[in-house]
């Protein structure tokens, strides 16, 4: 256990990397002393070629990496000096810190001091902010990018780590070992979508009205997220080759018509932004369901007279472009989507993203009737399973009718989960 009392002036923190156009293309990781951690961002660089695929998830990564070398330093430990009881240590310091979401940018660094106070005599980490306890699923991705990280190290850098770390690169016994601590893991990592996250159809009206205030590509945007279900970094790399003046159905790029139905295809390119990159390295196509496709052609229509005027100055004939002509980025799409719900919908601001659409089509497409291997599809899950555990197996009331469709059909999951907490 962690047992010396004293303050840290300033946390490791994490910062983008822009390109000469200003385009976030990497996150890096400092120490609380404002110098660039090396062996992580080597560790960053490599993971993003290997497996990660979008910017939330190098965000992420690096925002782990964060924690394990924030432990470091108030344990005064090393890295060659983590053991399996080391690592325990880690899980009980995870326990009791208390974090700002989001909040490993500049802030944390030197240049504005917080103080932070390991363990007061009651054994409670504190800081001087509001903050939100680490979930279990939260502290599971954590130690396990932590030890991740600790093999890269031994593998690529050849630093020596004890041999008990190699075995605890298995995620059974990890859990294992979260579950020792006594923290109470699922036999999943997924959690279910709270009601909060998903938006309500009167909701989306006053958005979407909100949205038709600004000729640029919001109202667009959002009709694309709530209709198919893709991610934003999905949607912020799709492009466009040619346009027909005479008639939109003949545009050309990942949008097309074909068929009397609108596709659009989700296309991994390596070359694209990091946040904008298919997830997983995966292609698919996504349809807008007939339905839907003459509003659709309506605001794709009158969105591409804006897209046209632009298209000097859009090099990479990205559909989703700024006021400027330039490729619009993620961290722009979420400020003005925030702003956008702070002037019409404040009360429920801290709740919804732009994930929250990818939420909603879910939710709505399974209550309306669609197979669960349809939406899965859709939106690119692996499995239907994770559909199921994210959007089916809930407790709202409004679910209990799609919830008993597919009783049998995850029956064996069920069955191991409740004999997991039976014990």
């Amino acid at each position: 256990m962690i047992k010396n009392n004293k303050k840290i002036d300033g946390l490791c923190y994490v910062e983008d990397v822009l390109n000469k156009d200003g385009r976030k293309v990497a996150k890096v990781v400092f120490d609380n002393k404002c110098n660039l951690i090396d062996d992580a961002n080597f560790y960053l660089k490599e993971q993003r070629g290997l497996t990660l695929s979008s910017y939330n998830s190098v965000s992420i990564k690096a925002r782990d990496l964060c924690h394990l070398y924030n432990y470091l330093i108030i344990t005064r430990e090393r890295i060659c000096g983590i053991n399996k009881e080391k690592i325990i240590d880690f899980v009980n310091y995870l326990i009791r810190i208390e974090s700002i979401k989001n909040m490993y940018a500049i802030e944390n660094s030197l240049l504005k001091k917080i103080p932070f106070c390991l363990i007061d005599q009651s054994g409670n980490v504190k800081k001087i902010n509001v903050f939100s306890i680490l979930d279990s699923s939260s502290i599971l991705r954590i130690v396990n990018t932590a030890i991740s990280y600790l093999i890269y190290l031994h593998s690529e850098k050849n630093q020596l780590i004890h041999d008990d770390i190699h075995k605890l690169n298995n995620r059974k016994a990890l859990k294992a070992l979260i579950n020792e601590v006594g923290i109470e893991m699922n036999s999943d990592d997924i959690q279910p979508v709270s009601e909060e996250k998903i938006l309500t159809q009167d909701q989306i009206r006053v958005i979407m009205n909100e949205a038709t205030k600004r000729n640029d590509y919001q109202r667009l945007l959002y009709y694309i997220l709530e209709k198919t279900g893709m991610r934003i970094g999905e949607a912020l790399g799709i492009q466009i080759r040619s346009l027909d003046k005479d008639s939109i159905r003949d545009i050309k790029g990942d949008i097309y018509y074909k068929d009397n139905t609108w596709c659009i295809d989700i296309i991994w390119r390596n070359w694209n932004p990091i946040d904008s990159l298919a997830k997983g390295h995966r292609s698919r196509t996504v349809y807008i369901s007939n339905e839907d496709k003459h509003e659709f052609e309506a605001l794709l229509l009158n969105y591409m007279r804006f897209w046209e005027g632009k298209k000097r100055i859009n090099k990479g004939n990205w559909l989703f472009i700024n006021n400027s002509g330039e490729k619009l980025t993620q961290n722009t799409a979420y400020i003005r989507f925030k702003r956008l719900l702070g002037k019409s919908l404040n009360e429920i601001k801290k709740h919804i993203t732009l994930h929250s659409w990818r939420h909603t089509y879910c939710t709505n497409a399974l209550k309306q009737g669609t197979s669960i291997e349809e939406v899965a599809t859709q939106v690119g899950h692996t499995s239907t399973y994770t559909t199921y555990l994210i959007y089916v197996h809930n407790t709202k009331e409004d679910m209990i009718k799609v919830r008993e469709k597919y009783t049998h059909y995850m029956e064996p999951a069920l069955k191991y989960k409740q004999r997991r907490f039976s014990k």
